[in-house]
């Protein structure tokens, strides 16, 4: 089963989502209850545009795994696609408690926002967004120095 959720992600990665499709499919039946076939399924679908089986799949993916904040931010992308901005507010807003760094899910916040006329909140998603980018920037900048010296940054330095 692990083996058919890696050739899924190997399929998605190469952008053959037929391919990932059956390869999820096949993990499931082994084991209908894996975070890994459910969610690679959600992607899958959501990549091949099949909006309501994307839906399926992540809800079942989130139940599995519900501090997944990935797993939430791409449920939440489905769901802004199919026009249910209230549900995707409340997946992002469980993502972003779970993985408070997760910057796209402030970026999807900030798209979010503004459709529900809440411009106040969309700001400060806004704001968030360029926080954690900055952050991201010196982190990459400090690694690349420390790289230069032959030395290795920690992941636990800010």
């Amino acid at each position: 089963m692990e083996v058919l959720c890696a050739l899924g992600d190997v399929e998605r990665w190469l952008l053959r989502f037929d391919d990932a499709v059956e390869h999820y499919s096949r993990a499931r039946e082994l084991a209908p209850n894996d975070y890994c076939g459910n969610f690679g399924l959600g992607v899958a679908h959501l990549r091949r545009h099949e909006l309501p089986s994307a839906i399926e799949y992540l809800r079942r993916a989130v139940v599995l795994q519900p501090k997944s904040g990935e797993t939430r931010l791409a449920l939440s992308s489905v769901l802004v696609q199919s026009g249910d901005v209230t549900g995707a507010l409340t997946e992002l807003k469980a993502a972003v408690a779970n993985k408070p760094d997760l910057r796209q899910a402030y970026a999807l916040l900030v798209r979010v926002y503004r459709t529900l006329g809440q411009p106040t909140e969309a700001v400060e998603a806004l704001n968030k967004v360029k926080e954690l980018e900055q952050r991201e920037h010196d982190y990459v900048h400090r690694a690349l120095i420390l790289d230069g010296l032959g030395l290795s940054p920690s992941p636990d330095a800010n």
